[in-house]
C-alpha cells in the first residue's frame, strides 16, 4: 500500500478553556497497491490537532505541569495514543499515523483537542463493482462524508491537588479478564445472552 502525509500548521488559532491554541492539521491518504482489485485512495483520513501555544507553558502554571509530564509515556493518557490504537489497526495506516504523531509530540506542549475525519473510498469503489439494486448494502454510500469522526475536548486543566479517592478502585467493581470482557460486547453485539457482567 502507498501512503501519503502532510503535515503543517494552518495559521488558525483559538482560545480553548482560557489557552491559547494553535491548529495543525494532518492528513493520510492511503492509495491501494498495485495490481488490487480496487484502485484509488481506500483510506483517507483528516485531523485538526489544537496545541497550546509555547507561551502558554511558561503562562499557565496547568499547562507547564502537563507539558512537562512527557504524556507520550502513558499511552492511555496520550489523545494521540487512542487514535493510533483505533486507527492504527487499518491495514496501511499504522505506520504513516505513527510517524506523524511522533512529529506532533515533540512539539513539548499540550493537544487541547483534536477532531478527526476519516473517509473511505473504497466503499464507494466496491459498490460501483457490485450488482445495482436493493441488495447492495453500498448503494448510497458517500464517499465524500466521514465514515467515522472522533473529537476528544480538554474538559478541565487544573493544578489543585487530586484527592486519594479519586484513585480507589469503586468497592463494588471487580477483576475480569480482558477475553471474558471481549466475549460479553460481542455477545451483546450480536443480541445473544451475555455472560455476567
Amino acid at each position: 500500500m502507498k501512503t501519503h502525509t502532510d503535515s503543517k500548521m494552518t495559521g488558525r488559532t483559538q482560545e480553548i478553556r482560557g489557552i491559547k491554541a494553535a491548529e495543525r492539521e494532518i492528513s493520510m491518504t492511503v492509495d491501494a497497491p498495485e495490481g488490487a482489485p480496487i484502485t484509488g485512495p481506500l483510506v483517507r483520513m483528516v485531523m485538526q490537532l489544537w496545541m497550546a501555544e509555547p507561551g502558554e507553558v511558561d503562562r499557565i502554571p496547568a499547562v507547564r505541569e502537563v507539558a512537562s509530564l512527557k504524556l507520550g509515556s502513558y499511552g492511555a493518557l496520550d489523545p494521540g495514543s487512542t487514535i493510533q490504537t483505533i486507527l492504527g489497526q487499518m491495514p496501511g495506516v499504522g505506520a504513516g499515523l505513527k510517524s506523524m504523531l511522533e512529529e506532533v509530540s515533540k512539539t513539548k506542549t499540550v493537544l487541547l483537542r483534536s477532531h478527526v475525519d476519516v473517509f473511505m473510498p473504497m466503499f464507494a469503489t466496491l459498490s460501483s463493482q457490485m450488482p445495482q439494486g436493493a441488495d447492495n448494502p453500498l448503494a448510497n454510500f458517500d464517499a465524500n462524508s466521514p465514515f467515522m469522526q472522533m473529537n476528544q475536548d480538554v474538559a478541565e486543566l487544573s493544578t489543585d491537588p487530586i484527592p486519594d479517592s479519586s484513585f480507589q478502585v469503586p468497592s463494588d467493581y471487580k477483576t475480569v479478564p480482558l477475553q471474558d470482557l471481549v466475549k460479553d460486547m460481542t455477545a451483546q453485539f450480536k443480541g445473544q445472552d451475555a455472560p455476567p457482567q
